[in-house]
């Protein structure tokens, strides 16, 4: 799990990838190539689980949320299905 980042077809790095499905055989695969993670919590768990020495960079970005309309009409989510499935 990670989004692959290629330059000139060659794998160079991932990002985000998920600390939960690495394990020995990723692990290995993952070892020479740089992880990129969203902050210093993800960066310790992706290093709990990588091989001593995987470099991981941590980017920071702030995501603005925009604030919900004040007449959005708010489903619960056994609702939404139940519109999604016509009933």
């Amino acid at each position: 799990m990670g989004i692959p980042l290629f330059v000139h077809d060659m794998p160079q790095g991932v990002i985000a990838p998920v600390a939960s499905r690495i394990n020995g055989s990723v692990r290995a695969r993952l070892a020479p190539l740089t992880l990129f993670a969203a902050s210093s919590a993800e960066r310790d768990r992706l290093a709990r689980v990588c091989l001593p020495g995987q470099r991981i960079e941590v980017y920071e970005v702030q995501v603005e949320v925009p604030s919900m309309p004040q007449d959005t009409v708010r489903l619960s989510p056994a609702r939404a299905v139940d519109i999604m499935l016509g009933r």
